[in-house]
């Protein structure tokens, strides 16, 4: 949980191109969930403000604000790790891992899949806590 800051020089893109900024919070929601709220400047300048809630127990949310996806599910791989999935209307997009360091400083999302052009993707974006 917290507010992290999108750390560009140590994160990759590709295809790319990365994000100008990205500022996340995440904040307890549910009996054991999340709820996130990003404020985002694309690689393209564009501003965007994305926000959905999740559990961890593998049903889909809805996403606002991210035109590359609609619907995430969420699962807690342990203490420091955790899975979404992201879909477009219904299919699978992308699959992100997020890691949290043991000291809680860094956090490091490793995104696989196919971008809203049908390019494969792998970003890793590490993050600091603010």
């Amino acid at each position: 949980m917290g507010t992290w800051k999108l750390n560009v020089s140590k994160s990759t893109y590709s295809p790319g191109p990365a994000p100008k900024s990205s500022l996340n919070t995440y904040a307890p929601y549910g009996k054991d969930g999340f709820k996130y709220d990003a404020v985002q400047v694309d690689g393209q300048g564009r501003s965007l403000h994305v926000t959905f809630v999740a559990e961890y127990d593998g049903k889909d949310y809805p996403i606002t604000g991210d035109p590359g996806r609609d619907t995430i599910f969420a699962e807690r791989i342990d203490t420091y790790t955790t899975r979404t999935t992201n879909k477009k209307e219904g299919k699978i997009t992308t699959t992100t891992i997020r890691v949290v360091s043991k000291d809680r400083k860094t956090m490091t999302l490793t995104t696989t899949g196919t971008n809203p052009q049908g390019q494969p993707l792998k970003n890793v974006a590490v993050y600091d806590r603010q």
